[in-house]
């Protein structure tokens, strides 16, 4: 994470910022998760004098939705409110009853991203009678394998957690990227669909899992050359555009783009000035 959008005061220790970036992950839903993640650490920096701290797990337990929109509610990247403030409470009660009020420890005696998922994925269907929250079943609210794998990339990063193989988190630009440089081929009876589905979210974090391990390259870092590359020019490329069928945040759908190659054109320019630029352009990857 970008340290410009991290809080400048320090945290008080470990479980603290572990616990920060499980907060973080739940506000960056359907937003730009830079903001998002700038504006969290605006509210973090603004709370710390607080008599009800908004990221104190055991105080956030004891407070209402209510309290926390209108905390919450004056950062404009914080949004979906009325999910995310009674989630808010019931993520910090989950964890409090789970796992000590430390995110850590879901990750304590095992290797194994599966069992994580299952410790942490949201299942609607099961109830947990300790939880004053049940309509958001057991497991943590806006966590499915994706939020897992990027509540790990964070936590690993942060140095919070060891290093674990597991299956990045397929955000629009990950998969945008895979499908646009056709790692990942869509058959032309589906090209006017859907991209962002979770079929090709699914192959992908396997494609990306099987390289790690095969490899030895750690996900976190394959993660990070895939989201600076996307940023910095393959996003600019027309050789990864796709289009816009519906846009909607993190839930857009996007199809095939009809490139116009003409000389001088639009789409030949910027291929010139992104992919036939680029260092990797006379390799074989």
């Amino acid at each position: 994470e970008d340290p410009e959008h991290m809080p400048k005061t320090p945290f008080k220790d470990e479980s603290e910022e572990a616990n920060f970036f499980l907060t973080a992950c739940l506000w960056m839903r359907r937003t730009d998760s830079n903001k998002a993640m700038r504006d969290l650490g605006k509210a973090f920096d603004d709370t710390r004098s607080m008599e009800h701290d908004p990221f104190d797990p055991e105080t956030v337990s004891i407070m209402t939705p209510d309290e926390l929109t209108e905390i919450f509610g004056k950062y404009s990247q914080l949004r979906m409110l009325a999910s995310n403030a009674p989630g808010l409470v019931h993520n910090m009660r989950y964890i409090i009853a789970r796992f000590n009020g430390d995110i850590r420890n879901a990750y304590a005696n095992t290797n194994d991203f599966d069992e994580i998922v299952l410790r942490l994925k949201n299942d609607r269907h099961q109830q947990d009678p300790a939880l004053v929250l049940p309509e958001f079943g057991d497991g943590l609210y806006g966590f499915a394998e994706k939020m897992v794998s990027m509540l790990t990339y964070y936590l690993i990063e942060a140095g919070k957690i060891a290093p674990i193989d597991y299956p990045p988190p397929i955000d629009q630009h990950f998969a945008k990227l895979t499908a646009g440089t056709s790692s990942i081929v869509i058959h032309e009876d589906f090209r006017d669909e859907n991209y962002m589905t979770e079929c090709l979210q699914g192959i992908a974090r396997n494609l990306y899992y099987d390289i790690s391990i095969k490899y030895g390259i750690p996900v976190n870092d394959i993660a990070k050359a895939f989201w600076l590359m996307g940023s910095k020019n393959c996003s600019l490329s027309p050789a990864t555009f796709t289009r816009v069928i519906a846009r909607n945040g993190r839930a857009s759908e996007f199809g095939e783009y009809e490139h116009d190659f003409g000389r001088n054109g639009f789409d030949t320019v910027n291929m010139y000035a992104t992919c036939l630029s680029c260092p990797l352009h006379r390799t074989e990857l």
